[in-house]
Order: C-alpha cells, then structure tokens, then sequence
C-alpha cells in the first residue's frame, strides 16, 4: 500500500512526512535569470520574463503552483526570480536553469514555444512550426 510520503530537509535534517504537510514547508530560493531575459527595452524584459515564468509553471511540477491550486509562487526583480516552493521542485528548477543555459551557450539563444500554438520542426533547420520566442 502506498503511503503518498515524501521528505523535505529542514535544519540540516531530513524528515519524513505526508505530502500535504511538505507543501505547507515551502522553501525560498532567489535565482538570478538576467541572463535568461531579453535586457534590450523595459517591453522586452517584461515579455521575457513571462515567457520565462510560463515555461516554468507548465514544466516544472504544474500542478504544485498558485495559479492551479498548488501552494508553489514565484516573482521577477531586478534580474531575479524568487520561488517559493518545496525543496524537490527546486532542484526541477535548477535543472530546467541549466538546460536553458546550455542552450544558450550550444545555440546562442533561446527557442521557447509561445503558449497555446502548435509546435513541430519546421523543416530544413528553420524555426519551428506555429512559431516561437526567442529570449
């Protein structure tokens, strides 16, 4: 029988507990992500930053944040994102960090799928179909 158990670490401590108890113990993390957003124009930022807070609440553990019901938030200032979240969906997102940053170095950008289009390859190493945003 399942027991629906995780863990979260608190003081230098791990301890076991039901899921419903670990999502109250949300963590704090400051990511700096200035090098994730588009800095040309205060328009361009913006429309970055939310580019980049879209792709992580629909990748990175979706059901665990705010706007679906989870307890999990995040913020832009300044260069940085603030996540509250627990400590596993944490480590999801400094993964999902890395991967980006990766593909910057590997590519010299970003090619994040604009929500709600249709994506695919478009062929002969062109954008991909349905469009795109670079940041």
């Amino acid at each position: 029988q399942a027991l629906d158990l995780t863990f979260i670490v608190k003081n230098e401590v791990m301890l076991i507990t039901t899921i419903e108890e670990a999502e109250q113990q949300l963590i704090t993390e400051i990511y700096p992500v200035v090098d994730l957003v588009d800095a040309n124009n205060s328009e361009s930022v913006a429309r970055s930053v939310e580019m980049l807070m879209n792709l992580l609440t629909k990748t990175v553990s979706p059901a665990s944040w705010e706007e679906v019901g989870g307890t999990g938030s995040l913020s832009y200032y300044r260069g940085q994102l603030i996540v509250a979240q627990m400590g596993e969906v944490h480590d999801q997102v400094v993964e999902l960090f890395k991967k980006l940053r990766k593909s910057i170095q590997d590519h010299g950008g970003l090619q994040i799928p604009l929500p709600g289009r249709r994506h695919g390859g478009g062929g002969r190493g062109g954008p991909p179909a349905g469009g795109g945003g670079t940041f």
